[in-house]
């Protein structure tokens, strides 16, 4: 996000919502999706639809934190305050 903003606002803006228009899309999408899911499950030795939800929360908070940086909000305070991306990292409750 940080090196090429453009192509993250174009692969996670609101025009995606269109994905399945385009089925090669949608796989390659579904697979990339997929490809982070046997990651998490991996790290953390879970169930798959353990991982497919701890997936989506990691996803949701890196694409947060890239949106917020993008749109220039961690720059101002309180947020210039937070730490950085990669000591988000959580492990799952359970894990």
């Amino acid at each position: 996000a940080r090196e090429h903003p453009h192509l993250y606002r174009l692969m996670f803006g609101t025009d995606m919502h269109e994905l399945d228009a385009t089925e090669s899309l949608a796989r390659t999408a579904d697979e990339a999706f997929h490809t982070l899911v046997d990651a998490v499950a991996a790290a953390w030795s879970l169930p798959p639809e353990r991982a497919m939800t701890e997936a989506v929360v990691h996803w949701s908070s890196v694409h947060g934190y890239a949106m917020l940086e993008l749109d220039g909000v961690l720059g101002c305070c309180p947020a210039k305050l937070l730490p950085k991306p990669d000591q988000f990292v959580r492990r799952p409750r359970g894990s």
